[in-house]
């Protein structure tokens, strides 16, 4: 299975390194993580990840998301992870551990760090876990600058 070798081989470059460097693809976490930041992404054991942190995962359908820890929940025997993107309205399907690459250390925008115990992350982390609905009001925002957008490059002939 090639998913399962790309998964291994990435795990196996994370640890060696200590880290990967990832450039991120889409506004799911928006406005913490836009298209194209570069995210830092360490590894980490079961026990080191907690409530709100942004970790990489493989979904079933083999693509790398990198979205908020929601909560644990243990079914049966297995601990099952739920996980959200900031600006998504609902959470993505339960993930096992074994399908966790990596958590968030540090996401670089154009030559500005920010890590993720910094002030700004910390306060988006603690408003977006106490109120979830702001997601739908990010979700709306990056509709309407979709729409000026387009409107903008019509008007100029992009």
């Amino acid at each position: 299975m090639r998913e399962a070798a790309d998964l291994r081989m990435l795990q196996t470059l994370i640890k060696k390194k200590g880290y990967v460097e990832l450039p991120s693809s889409g506004n799911s976490m928006y406005p913490i993580i836009s298209q194209g930041n570069i995210c830092r992404i360490i590894a980490v054991e079961p026990n080191e990840i907690s409530r709100g942190d942004i970790v990489l995962f493989v979904s079933s359908f083999q693509a790398l998301i990198g979205h908020r820890l929601l909560q644990v929940v243990q079914r049966g025997e297995e601990m099952l992870y739920i996980f959200k993107g900031d600006a998504n309205p609902h959470s993505d399907e339960p993930v096992k551990f074994d399908r966790i690459v990596g958590k968030l250390i540090e996401v670089r925008k154009s030559h500005i760090r920010f890590h993720s115990k910094h002030w700004v992350f910390l306060l988006w982390k603690k408003m977006i876990l106490a109120a979830p609905s702001i997601s739908i009001l990010f979700r709306a925002f990056l509709k309407i600058k979709r729409a000026l957008k387009g409107s903008a490059q019509k008007v100029h002939g992009v």
